[in-house]
């Protein structure tokens, strides 16, 4: 998972989440997402005040606007919150995902990433609860 230093400050903290504040209009988590051959979903959980975001796919850093496809999301408000959003990338073309988290102004705890194709996983964990754990009394 890689992050552009001047668009986002990232804290691990010891509860085991990683804090996510912005420091442009823009920040986002970007990673290599390779090649899809079967429709994918990003799942992730996160707490943080209400906003939106959205999933970005595209070819490489210098895409062509046109090449450029997009999914928002939503979060609801200071409870953690389990987001699935649909990977908008074309199946057996290799790309770059970009994670945009409403954090301009604000900071979101990430608890963990998922990204889910067909049967694989592939889950970046930042050590908090899981949802499962999260969900019990």
């Amino acid at each position: 998972m890689k992050h552009p230093s001047r668009c986002i400050s990232l804290t691990f903290f010891q509860d085991g989440f990683l804090s996510a504040s912005g420091t442009n209009i823009s920040p986002f988590l970007g990673f290599a997402l390779g090649r899809l051959d079967q429709p994918g979903k990003l799942r992730f959980r996160l707490r943080g005040p209400a906003g939106e975001g959205k999933l970005v796919w595209m070819p490489g850093v210098n895409a062509a606007a046109n090449e450029v496809k997009s999914t928002p999301f939503k979060l609801d408000g200071d409870d953690w919150q389990v987001v699935t959003a649909d990977l908008p990338a074309p199946l057996g073309k290799p790309g770059l995902i970009r994670l945009y988290l409403p954090v301009q102004d604000r900071t979101i705890a990430i608890d963990w990433i998922e990204l889910v194709s067909d049967a694989s996983v592939r889950r970046w964990d930042f050590g908090g609860k899981t949802a499962r754990e999260a969900a019990l009394p």
